[in-house]
């Protein structure tokens, strides 16, 4: 909420308020893609996907207790090869919501696993920003797409 304040005051708003959930299993398809974890250890369980998508511009998130369709309408352009450390982002549209994932590229095939010629996969730290109406929530997940 905006209000006019004096210079000395203060204006106080309130957090974006996003409940961030597991995936259900009609959302969850097998094949190329990309999956997003609260951690390494929901990783390994496999059921406790926070993000599931299909390489193509939709994907699915759940929020505020139900599995939600999200757009994509915005992605940070691929140039070079694909390295530990390079930064990207995506940003999906779900209604008057927008949400930005800020990807960090921890593992490579190219990088650590060489001579694997059927190594498929990427794996990320991720800061997923959530924003609505002027307010913000952010979360940290790690993800991995591929094959």
């Amino acid at each position: 909420m905006y209000c006019h304040a004096a210079a000395d005051e203060k204006i106080e708003t309130k957090p974006l308020v996003v409940d961030v959930g597991y995936v259900t299993d009609a959302h969850i398809y097998m094949g190329c893609g990309c999956a997003y974890y609260f951690s390494d250890k929901d990783k390994e369980e496999r059921e406790k996907i926070i993000f599931k998508s299909n390489f193509e511009d939709t994907a699915w998130m759940h929020l505020n207790g139900k599995d939600v369709k999200l757009k994509r309408i915005e992605e940070s352009e691929s140039e070079g090869s694909i390295k530990k450390g390079r930064r990207s982002y995506e940003i999906y549209q779900y209604g008057d919501m927008t949400i930005k994932f800020d990807y960090l590229l921890t593992w490579t095939c190219e990088s650590d696993a060489p001579n694997d010629d059927s190594c498929e996969i990427w794996y990320y730290d991720i800061n997923i920003t959530f924003t609505q109406k002027g307010q913000h929530k952010t979360v940290k997940a790690k993800g991995e797409c591929g094959c």
